[in-house]
């Protein structure tokens, strides 16, 4: 899978931009900020999704800052099939559409490119960048050495912590001596329930006698309403050919109706003809007419009253729909005046207190005739006095006089608190007093007015309204009366004449005055033509044609036109015919493959009838189905049954999670080891081999072998035959071992994923010597797999056509 185009819509700094990927490498060139990261980051992005936007992700998205698409497509080619990856803005990562060869696939065959690898899976297996080199370098001995190894089989690290964390999972389960592990609990529980169901046996096989008569009544619907979609497509079909056969009868009726030996008559001799006998009856009329018009005295004074008045006639003639519409108006008005009225006094009667004069009572009014009234209680001063004047009659020396005057002062106090009341009282009767009588409620009493409220306000809504009706009544019959009176002084009305008929006797003057003018025209006309000897000549050579036309059919003027009128009825014989085959269609055959044509109707009532079966039949198998069902349910009524059921199946369903947990914790955890250990085992040696050829490159010769010690630890092997442990190298070299082991792991597992390696400037701290190995081995990783490097540093020996310049300055 070779990566071939990209062509970037908007991304980043990147606007409408197409560039043309070498299949072997590509060395993308360019300055800081000049977007060879951007680049590198729209391959991914186009490959596995736009970056959510949530969090310091957004900065990740290299949305374009001017308003285009966002978005862009990769074209690769895998054999002789060419695929274009398409994706553009949209929900989630982006809207993606996939073609091969041209034609749009389904979006799940993207995975034949990426093979299900993720983002994180692609990033941390085919890309390279300065991150990646300086992870090495800060790597203690152990770290280094488990990174190394790990090269073996994607991800090996993680599976192995995931591998010791699910084993811990799985003894937390379930323990072959263990007491108190859920699993084993639930296994106690179970056998004691399985023990109380026992009891229940004879009730279970009842259950599944039901249980199986249920299947069977399901196993009866399930066929039946097979049955009835099939005998539905027939009562279908069988209804739409009961239904055309009245057109084919139809269509036989008609064709036996058509006369083939009927007398062909020419089109255009017919129109001849006809056009004779209408020239030849219009200059009879005219010369009989001629004799007959005349004006008489009264339409000869008609018409000089018409002409001398003509400008107002006409202008009445032209507004008389709006004359009529004021008529109507009017009686309008007049109905919604006596409507009011009506209602007006069914309000009065409805409220016999009410009257003209009353007036609505502002909120504040109300409030105050609403307002509590004064009361008057004497309760506590009269106690006073009276228990103070009885106990006074019983005690002797001081006291007694304070309870004298305790007698006094309560007396005082009760005065008081009548007076109090007297002039509040009185103020209260004023208050309402003048209130009634501002409004006229002086003869109804304050709960009276209160309760008139809506009232009042109804009767002065209806006066408000009888008063715009009245005021638009006399607009209107105004507007009449200045009609009235032109209609009188052109002559069309009299003073008695009523308003119902002023339209009648505009239409009927104007009737008269068509008549005339009809009358005058038709003398108008009589005088400019020919003189009655040539009007003569024309009608004698006008016959002389029809009679050669009669001639030459043998026929008189009678049966010409009965035979044409036989010929255009055999004519729509034919047009019908043709329609009604038409109609018939494909089924036109179906009929005259038949002698009984009853048999049509016979097959839509028989599938009729076998529907209303089959719908009775199914009907009777949901009866049978509800009582199963209620049947089942009655069985297991005793609740003590039912609950060993549901316990019993809760811990069965518990259980069978639990054991489900510890079996999957347990079988992923050796599973996990065994993959591992297998993926070792099929790969290393191969990985190993050819990572020795890329070491040897980098390092100028110096080391010409990696080894695998007993123990499966990395040995490096020197141009001298020493051997060194992976930590005993120096930094650099030790990088150079894990971009050799990076490389052939990565066209290792070409056979899963071939993806192109992206190296993002990952070189930048190498000399330009050991820059110049880099190179070196990247044309031989090359040769077998597709490498895009972008650098900031060109090497001068990289030909021209491998190298792709970019320009500019900001927006990485």
């Amino acid at each position: 899978m070779k990566l071939i185009k990209v062509n970037i819509y908007g991304f980043g700094k990147w606007i409408d931009q197409q560039f043309d990927i070498a299949t072997d490498y590509q060395v993308i060139f360019g300055n800081n900020e000049a977007g060879k990261t951007t680049f590198l980051n729209f391959i991914k992005s186009i490959l596995f999704g736009f970056a959510s936007g949530r969090g310091n992700n957004k900065f990740a998205q290299y949305r374009p800052k001017k308003g285009t698409s966002y978005g862009g497509e990769l074209e690769f080619i895998d054999g002789q099939t060419k695929w274009l990856v398409r994706r553009v803005d949209g929900k989630g990562d982006g809207d993606l559409s996939l073609f091969r060869d041209g034609q749009q696939v389904p979006n799940k065959l993207l995975t034949q490119i990426t093979k299900g690898f993720s983002k994180a899976d692609f990033e941390s297996t085919h890309v390279f960048n300065d991150e990646t080199m300086r992870s090495v370098y800060q790597m203690d001995e152990q770290s280094l050495e488990t990174e190394i190894l790990s090269l073996g089989a994607l991800g090996s690290k993680q599976w192995l912590s995931v591998a010791d964390d699910l084993e811990k999972a799985s003894g937390d389960v379930y323990k072959s001596r263990g007491m108190k592990q859920p699993l084993i609990l639930s296994i106690k529980k179970y056998q004691k329930l399985l023990q109380e169901r026992a009891s229940f046996e004879n009730q279970q096989a009842k259950y599944r006698k039901f249980q199986d008569k249920i299947i069977q009544n399901r196993q009866k619907i399930n066929q039946l309403e097979n049955d009835r979609t099939q005998n539905q497509v027939s009562l279908n079909r069988t209804k739409i050919l009961a239904e055309k056969v009245a057109t084919y009868q139809n269509y036989q009726a008609t064709l036996r109706d058509i006369d083939q030996s009927a007398t062909k008559i020419s089109e255009t001799e017919y129109n001849d003809f006809v056009n004779h006998e209408q020239q030849i009856e219009f200059i009879k009329q005219v010369n009989a007419q001629q004799e007959e018009n005349s004006i008489s005295v009264e339409e000869d004074a008609f018409m000089k009253n018409y002409r001398a008045n003509q400008a107002d006639i006409d202008y009445i003639y032209s507004r008389r729909n709006f004359v009529q519409n004021t008529i109507f108006q009017i009686e309008q008005l007049q109905e919604q005046l006596r409507k009011s009225d009506f209602e007006t006094d069914q309000l009065q009667q409805n409220n016999s207190n009410l009257t003209e004069e009353m007036t609505k009572l502002s909120v504040d009014e109300i409030d105050r005739l609403q307002a509590p009234k004064a009361k008057l209680n004497l309760n506590m001063p009269v106690a006073v006095v009276l228990v103070s004047l009885i106990i006074a009659l019983v005690l002797s020396g001081p006291i007694r006089w304070v309870l004298i005057a305790m007698a006094i002062l309560g007396a005082l106090y009760g005065g008081y608190q009548y007076q109090q009341y007297r002039t509040r009282q009185a103020s209260e009767v004023d208050t309402d007093k003048t209130i009634s009588s501002q409004h006229h409620f002086s003869n109804v009493t304050v709960e009276e007015a209160l309760s008139l409220q809506t009232a009042i306000d109804q009767l002065a809504e209806k006066r408000s309204q009888q008063n715009d009706l009245q005021a638009k009544l006399d607009q209107s019959e105004g507007e009449l009366q200045k009609w009235r009176n032109l209609y009188q002084k052109v002559g069309i009305i009299s003073n008695y004449d009523q308003p119902d008929d002023f339209v009648a006797k505009v239409d009927e003057y104007f009737n008269k005055l068509n008549q005339i003018k009809g009358k005058l025209k038709a003398l108008d006309q009589h005088k400019s033509q020919a003189d009655s000897q040539s009007g003569k000549g024309d009608l004698a050579k006008l016959q002389k044609t029809q009679k050669e036309i009669l001639a030459k059919y043998q026929m008189d003027s009678e049966s010409f036109e009965t035979a044409y009128r036989k010929q255009k009825a055999n004519q729509e014989r034919l047009d019908k015919v043709a329609a009604d085959k038409k109609y018939l269609g494909a089924d036109w055959d179906v009929f005259t493959q038949v002698d009984d044509l009853t048999s049509f109707e016979t097959n839509f009532k028989n599938a009729q009838q076998k529907a209303s079966q089959l719908d009775s039949q199914y009907n009777d198998l949901l009866t049978e189905k509800g009582y199963l069902e209620s049947s089942l349910k009655q069985v297991f009524d005793d609740r003590a049954y039912q609950q060993v059921v549901d316990d019993l199946t809760d811990t069965k369903e518990t259980m069978v999670e639990q054991y489900d947990e510890w079996l999957t914790n347990k079988l992923a955890s050796d599973w996990i080891h065994q993959m591992l250990m297998s993926a070792s085992e099929r790969r290393f040696p191969k990985m190993i081999e050819r990572a020795k050829k890329y070491f040897e490159t980098l390092t100028d010769g110096n080391y010409s072998g990696i080894e695998m010690t007993s123990e499966h630890n990395l040995c490096l092997v020197s141009a001298d035959k020493m051997t060194y442990d992976v930590h005993e190298l120096s930094k650099a070299t030790t990088v150079q071992l894990y971009i050799s082991l990076r490389m052939a792991f990565v066209i290792e597992i070409s056979d899963i994923v071939d993806l192109p390696i992206l190296i993002d400037d990952a070189f930048v701290d190498f000399d330009q010597d050991r820059l110049q190995k880099v190179f070196s081995m990247i044309e031989q990783v090359a040769a077998e797999h597709q490498i895009i490097f972008v650098t900031a540093n060109l090497n001068k020996n990289i030909p021209n056509d491998h190298v792709l310049k970019l320009e500019g300055e900001k927006d990485e």
